[in-house]
């Protein structure tokens, strides 16, 4: 199999600017790669975040560089486990799954409805209140609550309650602190809402240790991601309240196919949710690949893409009756992009 491969540069701006590590990002910058194989077009996006991925834009291109020099076989991807990074794995197991297809596909998934943070309190009651009104019964919204400190955060929540009232709806909260509470913060929030109340509490406290004396709440569903990307500890996964694990496959692609941590999951019934690490439509529409690669079906959350003023594909995700589409053919948006490179490669 012979295949042209280009290579893209891309910046592309956020509506507002986004906190991510309590730093303001104004855009989004990555790599885009694309080939053309039975009139069918095909693209990829390694897209390392700044604040969360050790490597950086420049290391990933040269990354991509070395692989496309040396790649014979497109079964060699578990041997590439030791030597390059996440977002690049992510970009290359997906490049690897698409030589078994045929042609590109739409795609469609449920999604839950995302809120990032960068919002003031009056601001945020209201964007979730339209939320609300726009939700169908049992939708999940996630919000992320790490720059509000547990009182305030206390305050909006009854106030989103109210308005979850108002509507007769029934929203499953996914609420996410980014780490931001302290031990007694963490206890006055569960305290001040009744069981049953949540869908899920994503890494509510810093120190993981404090997980174990929130035991006594084990009724209030526990997700972790940034947890887990930062310590090893087994007895995370001994929580009762653990009951999702919130993997970006930009920062942790090795954990989507660590048969172990599945098999532990599996017996603990507890899910595993695939999330944006706010990669373009391109590197969003990717994820699709992962699920068919490890024979498991996974929870989204890939509203993401509604964040930025442009995009690096002219026809880029969007929502059809609840749902997000990723469309058949991708069109490059070349006035995001920046043409660096091409390599003709021969694969068997």
């Amino acid at each position: 199999m012979d295949l042209s491969i280009n290579f893209y540069e891309y910046s592309i701006d956020f509506q507002k600017p986004i906190l991510v590590k309590n730093q303001s990002m104004k855009k989004r910058e990555g790599l885009v790669f694309s080939y053309l194989r039975n009139n069918s077009f095909f693209c990829f996006e390694a897209a390392p975040l700044p604040g969360f991925s050790k490597e950086t834009v420049l290391q990933v291109k040269i990354e991509l560089s070395n692989f496309f020099n040396e790649i014979k076989d497109f079964r060699c991807f578990d041997s590439l486990l030791p030597f390059y990074s996440n977002s690049t794995l992510f970009s290359i197991y997906c490049f690897l799954e698409s030589l078994k297809q045929s042609e590109s596909k739409q795609l469609k998934t449920k999604t839950r409805k995302y809120l990032d943070i960068n919002y003031d309190q009056n601001s945020l009651v209201k964007s979730v209140t339209n939320l609300i009104k726009s939700s169908q019964e049992d939708e999940t919204i996630k919000i992320k609550l790490g720059s509000y400190g547990g009182a305030c955060s206390i305050q909006l929540f009854k106030e989103i309650l109210k308005a979850e009232k108002f509507y007769n709806k029934k929203i499953k909260w996914h609420l996410d602190f980014s780490q931001s509470l302290s031990k007694d913060e963490a206890f006055m929030f569960y305290e001040a809402f009744p069981l049953g109340t949540f869908y899920l509490l994503e890494d509510p406290t810093k120190n993981p240790f404090d997980l174990k004396e929130l035991e006594l709440f084990r009724e209030h569903p526990l997700a972790l991601d940034q947890t887990l990307r930062e310590n090893e500890f087994n007895f995370l996964f001994d929580l009762c309240s653990l009951k999702s694990v919130e993997i970006k496959p930009t920062m942790d692609i090795k954990r989507v196919f660590n048969k172990a941590l599945r098999k532990t999951l599996k017996s603990k019934n507890c899910e595993i949710s695939l999330s944006s690490s706010y990669e373009s439509s391109i590197g969003l529409g990717q994820m699709f690949y992962l699920p068919k690669m490890t024979k498991k079906n996974y929870t989204m959350g890939i509203d993401t893409f509604k964040l930025f003023s442009t995009d690096t594909s002219l026809n880029p995700l969007y929502f059809e009756e609840e749902k997000v589409v990723v469309p058949k053919m991708t069109d490059l948006n070349f006035s995001v992009l920046t043409h660096y490179d091409a390599q003709k490669i021969s694969i068997l």
